[in-house]
């Protein structure tokens, strides 16, 4: 679990090799991966949990490999991908013809066309 006030990933590079925060639980006033990258290899957010305050993805950058946020979960304040940069990662993205889950924020090339 990672928690506190505030838990800081800015800058973090995730490259390469398979790195996983599956089932990983962010618990915090504020959550950030600003201007992280990740690319290459397989990145998995598989199952993971955040709670308790916003999350930001601020200018992250996500390109290459397989990187997946399926079944991801969250409550108690946002989870804001809006600024987020480069191919959108799979299970994030909800199929055309359902919403948003409350709270998470997409950017808008990363939405499915509606019909």
């Amino acid at each position: 679990m990672f928690s506190g006030r505030w838990v800081n990933f800015t800058k973090t590079v995730v490259s390469g090799g398979d790195d996983s925060f599956g089932r990983a639980q962010f618990s915090a006033d504020a959550t950030t991966f600003a201007h992280a990258q990740f690319s290459g290899g397989g990145v998995m957010f598989y199952a993971t949990q955040f709670s308790g305050g916003d999350t930001s993805f601020h200018e992250a950058q996500f390109s290459g490999g397989s990187i997946t946020f399926a079944h991801m979960e969250f409550s108690d304040g946002p989870v804001d991908f809006s600024r987020a940069q480069g191919d959108a990662p799979a299970g994030l993205v909800p199929v055309s013809g359902q919403s948003l889950p409350t709270g998470l924020r997409l950017p808008q090339v990363w939405l499915p066309p509606t019909p």
